[in-house]
């Protein structure tokens, strides 16, 4: 497809990213009875990508996993799934139906996502911008939303004073209680001032609203890579057996991965 990725898909990010987020596939699937699940990536890049040598490998080893089950099925051994495609698999191996509803802001991308099969986020969000899917009622109509965004969302949320998004997720998850967003950060340094302002508002703000999966920089990375869970089913309680399932998930990461993960929050 005409658009493309400057990284290759299923790097260690990408393993814990969708390992989150396809357990979080497989629990909701046990909490629910007939029901469709509905989630909204509104930085929704690739379709898939090549399943490249090492790719496979990491995901031998998490054979058993919902992700490398999911991305087995759906990639048929050639193609790494992007997240839209990839949840879409991940609950249908579980028996249940998604809708996942996707944009980006490069033209070329959007095309390429709905050409995939994917269903567009409709109406258009304003000026593309993914982070106004939490504007005004659209939260109401799915389950997830999943937000990855560019390389410089944590410098551009924690180097001024006030973070914006953040406290936008907290104000929305607050208000609608059957919401989880997922949010994929990129942490360049953590001993700098974005670094530590997000590890302070992590602890003040998120503790006992969140689960989040970090991997430290490998293979050239410039980062470590986080994928966050923030919902008030969490605040609440209800989510304990997710819990289990992403602790479960992060000892085969880390296996497969060949590094040690940090499992945050529960």
């Amino acid at each position: 497809m005409g658009h493309s990725l400057k990284y290759l898909m299923g790097n260690p990010g990408d393993i814990i990213k969708h390992g989150l987020l396809t357990e979080y596939v497989a629990w909701w699937g046990e909490t629910q009875d007939n029901r469709v699940m509905r989630m909204a990536d509104p930085f929704g890049g690739c379709p898939w990508g090549n399943l490249e040598e090492p790719v496979k490998n990491r995901l031998d080893k998490l054979s058993g996993a919902v992700l490398a089950e999911a991305q087995n099925n759906g990639g048929k051994g050639r193609k790494y799934l992007g997240s839209g495609h990839l949840i879409r698999q991940a609950a249908k191996d579980c028996g249940i139906r998604a809708r996942v509803f996707v944009s980006d802001r490069d033209e070329n991308a959007r095309r390429n996502l709905e050409d995939s099969g994917l269903e567009l986020i409709n109406p258009r969000l304003p000026n593309d911008d993914g982070y106004t899917i939490l504007n005004v009622d659209r939260p109401t109509q799915y389950d997830l939303i999943f937000l990855d965004p560019y390389h410089d969302f944590l410098r551009d949320e924690f180097l001024p004073d006030e973070c914006t998004h953040f406290s936008r997720i907290m104000d929305v998850v607050n208000s609608y209680a059957e919401l989880f967003i997922a949010v994929f950060v990129l942490d360049k340094d953590p001993s700098n001032k974005v670094g530590r302002n997000y590890a302070k508002y992590k602890e003040a703000e998120l503790s006992g609203w969140a689960f989040s999966i970090r991997c430290p920089k490998m293979e050239r990375s410039g980062f470590d890579w986080e994928i966050v869970l923030i919902s008030r089913q969490i605040k609440e309680g209800k989510c304990e057996k997710l819990f289990a399932r992403l602790q479960n998930f992060t000892r085969q990461a880390e296996h497969a991965l060949n590094t040690q993960l940090k499992l945050w929050g529960g």
